[in-house]
């Protein structure tokens, strides 16, 4: 039975127990605030983020890993038998360089017979998570290598993400909305409702309060014909959040719903009050 490993970033926001479960290696994003860098997820939390924002500390910053990280991982998993091979999902690449990072690590094995397969989920936190889970899934269950890229790839259309957040200043100053930035202006007294499309966040819905902003996140979901699995996502855990999910657990049974904090590299561009769904649609 071949053991082919998976990987990914740090902005895939799995939880730590289907990390550990399904054996997924997370390469860490970096966050840089004034002059100390923290690694995402590793020596910075979302709550310790979420402090130095509050006390307005410099406005933190990410970058992706570098590729002499992705080699060394890379090369970690190879030496580390048994290993027949590796699957390397990562942020879309129209949001991060990280993606480009892992291509250019992938590369350091072309002339050798150990396959390193690299992937743009065009997705990002629980949305890249989910296409990442169906890959360790099938690698759990003695995927091949082909088996296991195809599992992630067809899992890619399948996930859609939506989201709100407070204000989009941080967005458009970290560069991750440029096919808005026309029209910024007229968004940045809103809450609008955004998703990403093919691996780019585009605007979904001028809401304006975010009463309404939770009300279009619910039939954004409710729209769906088939919702097979879906993640709520949160960067503070708060009343509306339960009242979100006991409303779309009527479209999605409770088990089926898993509810998610934003961790820290996503929290530095989404900020406080972000909420968002990543919906794997299924078949019905």
């Amino acid at each position: 039975m071949p053991t082919i490993r998976v990987v990914t970033d740090s902005t895939c926001d799995l939880p730590d127990s289907l990390v550990r479960e399904y054996g997924i290696t997370v390469i860490p994003v970096t966050v840089q605030i004034g002059s100390q860098t923290y690694l995402d997820r590793v020596n910075l939390t979302t709550d310790e983020l979420l402090r130095h924002i509050q006390a307005g500390d410099p406005r933190p910053t990410t970058a992706p890993p570098a590729v002499a990280a992705f080699e060394q991982v890379y090369r970690q998993l190879q030496a580390n038998r048994p290993c027949d091979g590796i699957v390397s999902i990562h942020v879309s690449s129209r949001l991060s360089g990280t993606y480009n990072a892992a291509l250019m690590a992938r590369d350091a094995f072309l002339s050798s017979a150990f396959p390193v397969g690299v992937m743009d989920s065009q997705a990002a936190s629980m949305g890249l998570g989910l296409v990442v889970l169906a890959a360790a899934r099938k690698a759990a269950a003695g995927g091949t290598f082909s088996e296991v890229m195809n599992a992630a790839q067809r899992m890619i259309h399948q996930v859609h993400i939506a989201f709100f957040v407070d204000s989009i200043e941080s967005l458009h100053r970290g560069g991750r909305i440029a096919k808005l930035a026309p029209g910024i202006d007229t968004l940045l007294p809103l809450k609008p409702l955004l998703r990403l499309d093919e691996g780019q966040i585009v605007l979904l819905e001028r809401t304006r309060t975010r009463h309404k902003a939770l009300d279009s996140l619910a039939n954004f979901v409710e729209d769906f014909p088939h919702v097979a699995a879906l993640a709520v996502l949160h960067c503070n855990h708060t009343t509306e959040i339960d009242n979100l999910v006991t409303r779309l657990a009527l479209v999605c049974s409770r088990e089926r719903i898993t509810v998610v904090q934003y961790g820290p590299a996503n929290t530095v561009y989404l900020g406080p009050g972000a909420v968002g769904v990543a919906v794997y649609e299924g078949a019905g």
